[in-house]
């Protein structure tokens, strides 16, 4: 699962035209302050806010209308509604509710897959922004209307930063001869329109955590914080995050350029012990802010001593009941608990290194996160822990960079 995390503005300055009297107006400065006036309101757009869609642009299937050449009579055609979206650079899209109904009318290319292949294609429509002072057009009037630009594409998914936005896809089985609107939106079928993957803007979260598991983590780990991922929107929005979905080969990846967290069970850290360099790769990864978290049946000392020594320079463990001695907030935000909780009739238990980058957690968590023959209230409580485990993990990446 992934939430979609929208890059910041870059960091530049904003330049403006310098005012004062016999300073003569000309086309060229005129552009230039009004060009201000636009990457000014851009940044502060792009900084609070992600893009999206805010109101209206609906998709439908129609027939091909009667004005139109034969050749274009033969393609398959949609209606968009009027509507507002905003792109990634604080950009309007406005489809204008004064258009006739022709003008809000598009053919979309189609291209199935071969029959021979069995398999199926899916197409996505998308709007982007288009800005007139780009386009080559003699404008007569004084007045223009900044336009917007329908793109069916058949390869890959809108890309956000080149300010896309998602209409609708449609998935194609081979052979098909007709496109058409879903009899249950919730649920489209091959070959109909499907809205259920459209981005609504909104306010953006500020940070992000990235969430990796190491070779053979079993599927049940992954649904888990698929679950902890989801449930960031409902209960703490201000966090957002993805997991990474496929095993880590820890000698042929970036760990700090990927990740913030990366879970191990006890199991694959036992075989990370066999290889040096990938023992050196984790240490470089604890170092530059990542965070471990490792799942055991039970507390054990040997392990904990195996890790002092190999990747946190001789640091001790401390258990969660002297956190508040240590100053930890691991309990503390952002949900406060003041005893762990039981799932599954066993308590669960964690130790965290002196400086936060490993954690110790018993089996069993991440289970319960994915919300198995659990009570709503059990599934609320696991994942509000989890918040607060992915919450460290971000905060320490993220203060490890402020000191770069």
């Amino acid at each position: 699962m992934t939430q979609d995390f929208f890059p910041f503005p870059s960091a530049d300055s904003l330049e403006r035209l310098r005012v004062h009297d016999d300073l003569i107006i000309n086309a060229e400065r005129w552009k230039f302050a009004h060009s201000y006036h636009r990457q000014r309101q851009n940044l502060i757009y792009q900084s609070l806010n992600q893009p999206g869609i805010v109101t209206g642009l609906g998709v439908k299937v129609i027939d091909s209308p009667e004005n139109v050449s034969e050749e274009a009579k033969k393609k398959h055609w949609i209606e968009i509604q009027p509507g507002v979206a905003i792109d990634i650079n604080g950009n309007p899209i406005v489809v204008n509710s004064s258009l006739e109904l022709l003008e809000r009318c598009y053919p979309i290319a189609v291209e199935p897959p071969k029959i021979e292949s069995n398999i199926y294609t899916t197409i996505y429509i998308y709007i982007q922004y288009r800005d007139p002072d780009n386009l080559e057009v003699n404008f007569n009037s004084e007045r223009i209307v900044e336009g917007v630009k329908i793109t069916t594409n058949g390869r890959n998914p809108p890309a956000i930063e080149n300010g896309e936005i998602e209409l609708c896809r449609i998935q194609l089985e081979s052979g098909f001869h007709t496109l058409s609107n879903p009899e249950n939106p919730l649920s489209p079928k091959i070959n109909e329109i499907d809205l259920t993957h459209r981005i609504q803007a909104h306010c953006r979260s500020l940070a992000h955590v990235r969430v990796g598991c190491a070779v053979g983590t079993e599927s049940q780990v992954y649904k888990g914080f698929r679950a902890l991922i989801n449930s960031l929107d409902g209960l703490f929005n201000t966090l957002q995050g993805n997991v990474y979905e496929e095993d880590i080969n820890l000698k042929n990846i970036n760990l700090n350029a990927k990740f913030d967290l990366l879970y191990f069970s006890i199991e694959t850290f036992s075989q990370l012990r066999q290889g040096n360099v990938e023992l050196d790769v984790v240490k470089d990864f604890l170092n530059n802010g990542g965070t471990l978290i490792i799942e055991v049946d039970a507390f054990n000392s040997d392990l904990e001593k195996t890790l002092e020594q190999d990747l946190l320079s001789s640091e001790v463990f401390i258990h969660w009941h002297d956190f508040e001695n240590h100053n930890f907030q691991l309990l503390k935000y952002p949900f406060l608990f003041t005893s762990l909780p039981i799932f599954y009739c066993q308590g669960i238990e964690i130790k965290l290194s002196q400086k936060g980058q490993i954690i110790l957690i018993t089996e069993r968590f991440l289970y319960a996160c994915s919300g198995i023959n659990l009570s709503r209230n059990d599934i609320r409580v696991a994942h509000e822990l989890g918040i607060n485990l992915l919450y460290l993990a971000w905060q320490r990446r993220h203060l490890h960079e402020l000191m770069k």
